[in-house]
């Protein structure tokens, strides 16, 4: 009886297990699965209080990602974007005017989540912040992480909420208004990087965890890539620096692995491909340089210099072309006559026939090399090299330097450059006039180009008739419609699989041709039966179909196709285009470089040169 007695009340004296602390008491043999979480904490301070109040946040978010990853085995990769002084293109996703502490959460199943911090509720308190950030990265965790407060914040709650689908929508138009009243100077997109892989679907999927290496591709630890480096000065190196947590870097791996099989031997003695796996050896990607963002991104390296990035992710068609334009020089001098008329067709050295003649080239003229137009040029030629081809003649003869771009695909073949020559206006005169004016998305495109743009999206679709191909180009043309309308085809004849397509945009193979047009807000398709001309008419007396920004824009059914054919088919559940910019995705943002400071340079340096700028 005695023994019941005592058994009984050590029951009822003894403290629950869940008032414990979580590091004390877990079931036998526990232990917390290990797992990832990318953030971005994104501020704009007006004021001194917003300084002192980001400082807090991100010496608090430091302490936190070192103390849960050991007690919870949580990666927190985060990256500070300072909103402030605006150049990054983040930045461009939230109020224009007000002062903001966002934390932003990638969720693979839902998008990217917003969740505000703000100033006001939680004041100056770092007990706050901590406790709304553990119930921020909570929400996004395999396992409850508020337990793992801190001693001195576990009796108080900070203040967190997710910013709704209205305000980010809000934010969208405010910052629209103001890019519709500026006149753009920059295109962010090559003729090469038209058709490149939603980002967004490729992190709903499925990752081959595979990392076995292949023949032609070296895997590589700290210490032993420098030497390489060092060994093969003048080779080119192309480093992928990936990591087995991020679904989409692991698809680039895979696809990286194919490209080296497949050319690596075709340019021995001249390029190498190399993968450093960051999940592997942090020291060696954070001597590079190297943030959760350039886990998507292949290098181009020579002389211990990331010479040229690629920021897109396309299929292997396109990973070979960037290869062979790399390789084919960011700037060459061609002082034959005879060449130069070559080459202004479009005939490059280093190509296939059927990759020929190339989209745009683009040719300046100097008096000397000594000049500041030429200097200017070779800038610009070092911000976009691997993008665009460059050439140069010098002749002592000319009164003043010359830059013209060669389209040989275009009804009008060359454009001169007018205006100063200067870094910016050089680099708009390329960017812009190398694209080409009717966009084939016949194989896929790419999202920023038609989702963000600034003009009706203009849709042929049709079976390879070559009639009505002609007269949307006539179009394409003509100031009057190029100003108006994004003009693009999609020929079913050659293209990726159109089923879901045309079940989408509710026509049926047999309606086509037919024109569809894309506004920010509807769409609507029509079948030609007149001249393209007379159907856009039917767009302004027609009510036109919704297009509901919380769901999948109607096209998108069509990237996943794209995506499908490069990776095989899975069951992906689309989720809406997000109103927040892919850290990756959204194109070279050339109005925020410092041509002094380069693509290029000693890559840890320049590590070491970011680093106050990253820590806040």
């Amino acid at each position: 009886m005695r023994i019941i007695l005592f058994a009984f009340l050590n029951l009822v004296l003894c403290d629950c297990p869940r008032k414990q602390q979580s590091d004390d008491i877990q079931p036998p043999a526990y232990e917390p699965e290990e797992h990832f979480i990318q953030s971005s904490f994104i501020y704009k301070d007006n004021n001194d209080e917003d300084r002192q109040y980001s400082i807090i946040v991100a010496d608090t978010l430091r302490d936190l990602r070192k103390h849960l990853i050991t007690a919870a085995k949580v990666t927190i990769d985060n990256e500070n974007v300072d909103c402030s002084n605006g150049g990054y293109q983040k930045c461009k996703d939230y109020s224009p005017d007000d002062s903001y502490h966002f934390l932003v959460i990638e969720d693979a199943t839902t998008g990217a989540v917003v969740y505000s911090l703000e100033r006001e509720r939680n004041g100056l308190d770092s007990r706050l912040v901590e406790n709304a950030l553990l119930d921020a990265f909570s929400r996004h965790s395999k396992h409850p992480l508020t337990a793992h407060v801190s001693e001195k914040a576990e009796k108080f709650v900070g203040f967190v909420r997710e910013v709704s689908m209205d305000e980010l929508l809000q934010y969208a138009e405010q910052n629209q208004a103001i890019i519709d009243a500026e006149k753009p100077t920059i295109f962010r997109r090559s003729p090469f990087e038209l058709s490149l892989l939603n980002e967004r679907i490729i992190e709903l999927r499925r990752a081959d965890q595979c990392e076995r290496p292949v023949k032609g591709l070296t895997v590589y630890k700290s210490g032993e890539l420098s030497p390489l480096i060092d060994l093969h000065h003048n080779e080119i190196i192309f480093t992928l620096f990936w990591a087995n947590v991020d679904t989409v870097s692991t698809h680039v791996y895979q696809l990286f692995k194919k490209l080296a099989k497949e050319v690596a031997g075709q340019y021995k003695g001249k390029a190498s491909f190399a993968a450093i796996p960051c999940h592997k050896d942090l020291d060696l990607c954070a001597a590079f340089g190297i943030q959760h963002s350039d886990h998507r991104t292949i290098f181009a390296i020579r002389g211990s210099r990331k010479f040229a990035s690629n920021y897109g992710i396309g299929d292997l068609e396109f990973y070979k072309n960037w290869v062979k334009m790399v390789l084919s020089g960011t700037l060459t001098q061609v002082q034959d006559d005879d060449k130069l008329k070559q080459i202004r067709k479009g005939f490059v050295d280093g190509f296939e026939a059927d990759e020929l003649p190339r989209p745009a080239v683009t040719i300046g003229i100097f008096p000397e090399e000594d000049c500041d137009e030429f200097k200017s040029y070779r800038r610009v030629t070092s911000m976009l090299a691997g993008r665009y081809h460059f050439f140069y003649k010098t002749d002592d003869s000319i009164p003043s330097a010359t830059v013209t771009t060669f389209r040989p695909n275009e009804k009008t073949k060359r454009v001169d450059h007018k205006g100063l020559m200067d870094v910016k206006s050089v680099t708009s005169h390329v960017t812009k006039e190398s694209l080409p004016s009717l966009l084939n998305i016949s194989r896929g495109f790419t999202s920023d180009v038609v989702y963000r743009s600034d003009r009706a999206v203009l849709l042929l679709l049709h079976r390879a008739d070559e009639e009505r191909l002609h007269e949307l180009q006539d179009m394409a043309y003509q100031t009057q419609y190029s100003k108006t309308y994004l003009m693009a085809h999609l020929n079913v004849a050659d293209s990726l699989p159109t089923a879901r397509l045309l079940k989408n945009l509710k026509l049926e193979e047999g309606q086509l041709p037919a024109l569809c047009q894309f506004n920010r807000d509807s769409f609507g398709c029509f079948t030609l039966d007149e001249t393209i001309v007379d159907t856009l008419g039917q767009f302004e007396s027609t009510e036109l179909t919704p297009i509901d920004r919380r769901k999948p824009h109607p096209l998108k059914v069509y990237q996943l196709e794209h995506i499908d054919s490069v990776f095989g088919e899975q069951d992906v559940e689309l989720l809406a285009e997000p109103l927040i910019a892919s850290g990756h995705g959204g194109g070279f943002n050339h109005d925020a470089v410092d041509p002094s400071d380069g693509t290029g340079g000693c890559p840890m340096m320049k590590h070491l040169n970011s680093i106050g700028r990253d820590e806040l």
